[in-house]
């Protein structure tokens, strides 16, 4: 409202404002929000959701499904906190920092994570070949 009023035009509302925006700009479209849970948990919840009218035995292999898919799920976390409190303790032992040294300096093993936003849907192909 205030820029509108500096630059001497009017002001619309949020509704007409989209409804511009969709007209002049439809190639343009703003991100819907993300979920965090994986492929496979939001499949098995489309599942159960649309398994409301469908026979109990259906029902009843969704649920199994994603019950087995979450207790999958708690192992491969619990592996990982293992393996990461392994490499802080490594770190706290030989006192190491972030930084460069040699390679196969130290006889340690070390656990290397990268952590992407969760909104962000990153591709991966095999587009590029590396020669080593």
């Amino acid at each position: 409202m205030k820029s509108a009023k500096e630059l001497s035009v009017r002001a619309v509302c949020k509704s007409s404002f989209k409804a511009l925006w969709t007209q002049l700009l439809p190639h343009i479209r703003s991100c819907r929000p993300c979920t965090d849970l994986c492929w496979q948990c939001q499949q098995n919840n489309d599942k159960l959701i649309r398994s409301a009218n469908l026979p109990e035995e259906r029902k009843t292999a969704a649920i199994k499904k994603q019950q087995d898919h979450l207790q999958l799920v708690q192992k491969e976390r619990a592996i990982y906190n293992e393996m990461t409190a392994a490499c802080k303790k490594t770190c706290d032992d030989y006192q190491l920092s972030i930084g460069p040294s040699p390679p196969s300096s130290k006889k340690i093993r070390m656990h290397y994570s990268f952590d992407f936003a969760q909104q962000v849907f990153v591709p991966h192909c095999n587009f590029f070949s590396y020669k080593v």
